[in-house]
């Protein structure tokens, strides 16, 4: 991610747009010389590293392009505190001797490491090289991403559109893609993400609405981090179009928009794996083998609602006399989102119980439940509490 200082962006007649570094010579070579400088101070202090770094951004205009790279690449790199001691104890020792004293001289300096040193039964000049080895500025670089000059140019790209959106209101996003497959992974990232979404589909198209971070109260740090996350999978269908209200300066928001017919943004995010929260995957582990003769299968169940709008659930239980309800997981949530969610969830002609993390409300109060149970939970979600919940959602005439 690029801080807010890194982000750099355009606005003009209330249109904002990322200022995107061009595949070009010049950029590939900039990329280049980033690369093999970071590669060649592995080993080196990350001050060293800096001074290098301040050196090649020089005198001129464009040195938050430089400070942007470098920050992507150092996301992507590991520093190590090069100390066989532990720096804040050898600092307790230190402090111990001198005796809240400052030494007067390099002689009176060297007499106390000499005499910590003793007292740890180690030489002098580990004492020396450990008492502020755990400094930013004294760690060791010791591993730089192994990516080429146009990676890192992708990346930049991608992440400038990420920063711009950290600042979103809403973001609606059209998709276009004959992979269902693609589709549904990009569904169940959404939800993995827990984003605060509602989608529709409009003949080929699928849109999503997504709340972005400025419209919430709090825990808008945290979900920003996430929404970001979440973006390179857009990119990663076969067409795409975002647009977003942004409040890129206060009380002045400004209107983000980007296609992949416009720009080629190459997202690097891999797609695989199975990704769940820790409290779902718990879930599912407990009842692999049935609970009282309950099931619980992870499913992308799309069901059509009202007015072309979709729901896409997380899971499908079934019950001892295979009665199925589906179970819909929320995350990130507020008052306003719940109410709304729970409204258009009035619509499911099938059994549906939502499952809403407690701990991840922005603000507000929880709300009573209308004719949809609902589980909340803080850390774990208890079995018997969610097939309670089923029960009373077999109960309910949804025709």
């Amino acid at each position: 991610m690029l801080t807010s200082d890194l982000v750099l962006a355009r606005v003009r007649k209330g249109i904002l747009r990322p200022s995107f570094l061009d595949v070009s010579e010049a950029e590939l070579a900039r990329c280049s010389v980033l690369l093999e400088t970071w590669t060649a101070h592995q080993g080196a202090r990350r001050e060293e590293l800096d001074e290098m770094l301040q050196g090649l951004e020089g005198d001129g205009t464009d040195f938050a392009v430089w400070r942007g790279l470098s920050k992507l690449i150092a996301d992507g790199s590991e520093f190590e505190v090069a100390s066989a001691l532990d720096p804040s104890e050898v600092r307790a020792h230190v402090f111990e001797a001198a005796a809240g004293a400052i030494p007067r001289n390099d002689a009176e300096r060297n007499q106390i490491l000499a005499s910590v040193a003793k007292t740890l039964g180690v030489e002098t000049h580990q004492v020396e090289a450990g008492l502020y080895a755990d400094l930013s500025a004294r760690q060791v670089l010791t591993s730089v991403p192994k990516w080429s000059a146009e990676m890192l140019l992708n990346r930049y790209n991608v992440a400038l559109a990420q920063g711009v959106l950290y600042r979103a209101t809403e973001l609606t996003i059209r998709l276009v893609d004959k992979r269902a497959a693609r589709i549904r992974q990009v569904f169940h990232m959404l939800k993995f993400f827990g984003l605060m979404h509602r989608v529709e589909k409009d003949g080929k198209s699928w849109i999503l609405t997504v709340d972005g971070p400025a419209s919430l109260v709090s825990q808008s740090r945290k979900y920003g981090l996430n929404l970001a996350t979440f973006l390179p999978v857009v990119f990663q269908c076969n067409s795409w179009e975002l647009k977003a209200t942004v409040e890129w300066q206060p009380r002045r928001p400004v209107v983000f928009e980007l296609a992949s017919n416009e720009v080629d943004l190459k997202s690097t995010y891999r797609m695989k794996g199975n990704w769940r929260s820790d409290e779902e995957t718990m879930l599912l582990s407990r009842f692999a083998q049935g609970v009282d003769g309950w099931h619980l299968k992870a499913e992308a169940t799309i069901l059509d609602l009202d007015k072309g709008e979709v729901l896409v659930a997380d899971y499908l239980m079934t019950s001892p006399d295979q009665k199925e309800v589906v179970v819909d997981v929320v995350g990130f949530w507020r008052e306003g989102y719940l109410a709304r969610r729970l409204e258009y969830l009035e619509h499911v002609k099938m059994p549906i119980v939502l499952v809403v993390a407690e701990r991840m409300k922005t603000h507000g109060a929880a709300i009573q439940e209308m004719n949809i149970p609902m589980v909340y939970f803080k850390g774990v979600i208890r079995p018997d509490i969610l097939i309670q919940a089923a029960e009373r959602a077999l109960a309910i005439d949804r025709r």
